[in-house]
């Protein structure tokens, strides 16, 4: 039987579940008086369910070191597959980026898949996690709200309650698509804003089309709304840990230290027998054993 088993330099993978994103508005539905920015401020937050922070937080990184069932436990899984004898390993830096589109060409041969097209050269470069909880979200769009954008966004929700307005869907590609929608998004942009879409069900697409004053203000309030999504991300690519401040921590922490020593020499034990180069290649791991010969 064959499997993949996709590693990667523990301090990065330490990194990244310390950078992981929670809801914290699950509102998905708003009006055109609500303020793009407003809708998406407090959409993202890090930490547990039972306390989300708007940071991401060293202080979680014990967790993350203790926790066997979602971490570092590769090496524990491979002993016991007992009928896995075919296993293709897959060093995540491969397929972030530009490196993605390549590599998944050269896993899909070793699996006798389908072959990735050159037109979805750009869909593998993508991070679909950076849209993660901000989209998809909806916009009410209706004649009430109109009058009230002269004085700005109000934020208020009224428009709600009242019928005959048009549903406007912002989503990405990687959301699965209604039958009974069209995606209109040539219809606001002239250049791409990929993996963005703008969708809307075919009973709001007559309206839409028909009331060119609604029309309008939609449009508007879309490319505002569309550049606010891409403004968000970068603020939130800034709140990120990174592997720096993992070793940082590291080096002022015996204990953690130790406690991380001893989860990722389990997590590699098969790794060092099978594709000890792969280890070779990760920097940060190599700069936590220097800290480790070095500390003691």
């Amino acid at each position: 039987m064959p499997a993949i088993n996709l590693v990667r330099d523990p301090v990065s993978i330490l990194k990244s579940f310390l950078n992981y994103k929670r809801q914290r508005e699950f509102r998905d539905i708003f009006t055109l008086s609500c303020a793009p920015s407003s809708i998406l401020e407090n959409r993202v937050g890090y930490g547990f369910y039972t306390d989300i922070k708007p940071l991401p937080s060293l202080e979680s990184l014990p967790f993350w070191c203790f926790d066997r069932m979602m971490c570092f436990h590769d090496g524990l899984m491979l002993k016991d597959c007992v009928q896995v004898h075919n296993v293709y390993y897959l060093d995540m830096q491969d397929i972030i980026g530009k490196n993605a589109y390549k590599n998944m060409r050269k896993l899909a041969q070793h699996l006798k898949l389908e072959i990735p097209k050159e037109c979805d050269e750009e869909f593998f470069a993508r991070r679909i996690a950076d849209f993660e909880f901000l989209l998809p979200i909806r916009i009410y769009a209706h004649w009430s709200d109109i009058d009230k954008l002269r004085n700005g966004f109000s934020n208020d929700l009224e428009a709600l309650q009242l019928q005959g307005g048009i549903t406007i869907n912002i989503t990405t590609c990687y959301v699965l698509a209604q039958e009974d929608s069209v995606e209109i998004t040539h219809l606001f942009f002239e250049e791409t804003i990929m993996p963005i879409m703008i969708m809307i069900s075919l009973k709001d697409y007559e309206s839409f089309l028909q009331n060119e004053k609604l029309q309008g203000v939609i449009c508007e309030y879309v490319r505002l709304f569309v550049k606010e999504v891409f403004i968000k991300i970068d603020k939130e690519k800034a709140k990120r840990l990174t592997e720096e401040d993992v070793l940082k921590y590291f080096q002022a922490c015996v204990s953690m230290r130790q406690a991380f020593r001893e989860a990722t020499e389990a997590y590699l034990e098969v790794l060092h027998t099978r594709k000890p180069k792969m280890i070779q290649r990760w920097k940060y791991y190599k700069a936590f054993l220097k800290i480790c010969e070095e500390s003691g």
